[in-house]
């Protein structure tokens, strides 16, 4: 074994993150590595500069504030998400240390690794561009639910996930302190009432911090100064001697938590308090809401049209029953290897069917003329365009099969609201597992 296949191991993510000092035994050398210095037994030393110190800092943000850093979470999943494992049902315990750690400040917990207080858009997780996510199969030869890889959840598969299909995870924090390199205009709001279960169990546990969060920060935004923070919290009005240009790009008021008087918030947030509700167990399987599912057409033509921009290999487009442009769709493989591919002692690997069954799963919207570099479609030549500073709104939905009256994650994309309300759909009772 090498230093590089000891990163890669599943098992040693959370021994590297959590562990001052590293003794690594690999490949008949023992490496040394430690905030200062990194070497093995027969190399010399080299000593890190202060700026080099701390190995994996910025992700041990998230465990040093009192606040939830969503984004930084997102890093250590983009680190574990395609380690090896030999028995890939250990995935789950795993990762529960860190879980266990970020408890304490992510309001609501987490479910199978995704937090719950940004549930609707943890559920939104998308393969890297060029990747491919397979799914983890256990090698005790039970169903995948019960040995914790549910298909909704990115836990459930190996590869690496697009950090941008995030992004809007990061909407609290203020513009000037936002640790993601790209903005965005997206916005994820909560559609159905999820709760979560275990295989074989009846009763199931609410998940209700994103509805929390959500009237927490739609009171907020109506910049009302007569609006009534949430304890701890402070509205602080912003300067009022900027020019009336710069006023317009900035909100009213912005806020600040007494934990903390440094960082600035768009608007508060909840947090932990030894008081939270119920939480859903960590280790639940199984959503279940009502929703509703409809039909839409699978574009086979691969989209070209955005060559310049690198667009996702994984997409396919999707079209209402009269094929008009209805919104994107991304697989967990590459659509071009699948569709190009000489190879074809695989028949079903190498097929997309022409229609397909999604689920709503959350809406949203994007600013017109705004920035949405998480949005593959943004720039589509098919996609209609509203007015500067109009809002194109959306449904996040889940492409999915049903085996025994469960639901099990395809794809995930996004449909244009009036596209998704123009079509045929049926109310459901739906399961994930």
């Amino acid at each position: 074994m090498t230093p590089d296949s000891w990163s890669r191991r599943g098992w040693t993510f959370q021994e590297a993150l959590f562990s001052s000092r590293l003794l690594i035994f690999a490949d008949d050398r023992v490496w040394w590595k430690c905030s200062c210095c990194s070497f093995s037994e027969d190399i010399a030393p080299k000593i890190k500069s202060e700026s080099e110190r701390g190995g994996v800092s910025r992700q041990s943000t998230c465990f040093a504030l009192p606040f939830p850093l969503f984004l930084n979470f997102a890093d250590l999943v983009l680190d574990f998400g395609d380690r090896d494992f030999t028995r890939p049902q250990d995935t789950l315990d795993a990762f529960t240390s860190i879980v266990t750690a970020l408890t304490k400040v992510f309001y609501g917990g987490f479910v199978c690794g995704i937090p719950a207080l940004f549930f609707d858009i943890g559920l939104c997780w998308l393969p890297a561009a060029w990747k491919t996510c397979n799914r983890k199969v256990p090698t005790n030869h039970i169903d995948a639910t019960e040995a914790t890889l549910p298909s909704w959840s990115w836990i459930g598969w190996k590869g690496k996930i697009d950090k941008n299909s995030w992004l809007s995870g990061d909407d609290y924090m203020n513009m000037h302190v936002k640790a993601a390199t790209y903005q965005t205009s997206r916005i994820t709001t909560p559609l159905v009432e999820w709760s979560s279960r275990a295989p074989g169990k009846d009763i199931s546990i609410p998940i209700r911090a994103p509805w929390k969060l959500h009237s927490i920060r739609t009171s907020a935004l109506q910049q009302n100064a007569t609006y009534q923070p949430p304890s701890g919290w402070q509205g602080i009005d912003n300067d009022l001697n900027l020019s009336q240009k710069r006023r317009e790009e900035y909100l009213r008021f912005y806020y600040k938590h007494e934990s903390n008087s440094v960082v600035r918030f768009k608007h508060p947030i909840p947090l932990c308090n030894g008081t939270e509700d119920l939480l859903p167990s960590h280790r639940d399987t199984l959503l279940c809401c009502r929703t509703q599912k409809a039909i839409f057409h699978f574009d086979a033509d691969v989209d070209t049209s955005l060559a310049s921009r690198a667009p996702h290999p994984n997409n396919v487009l999707l079209r209402c029953t009269n094929r008009a442009w209805a919104g994107i769709l991304t697989l967990h493989h590459n659509v071009r290897d699948r569709l190009f591919s000489c190879d074809l002692s695989n028949e079903e690997a190498t097929q997309i069917p022409s229609t397909g069954e999604l689920v709503a799963i959350s809406t949203g919207y994007a600013i017109e003329g705004q920035g949405a570099c998480d949005m593959d479609e943004w720039e589509h030549p098919d996609r209609p365009k509203g007015l500067e500073g109009s809002k194109y709104e959306f449904y996040n939905v889940l492409w999915a099969e049903w085996k025994d009256g469960i639901a099990y994650r395809k794809g995930c994309g996004r449909v244009m609201k009036s596209a998704w309300e123009d079509e045929e759909r049926e109310w459901i009772d739906l399961v994930l597992g």
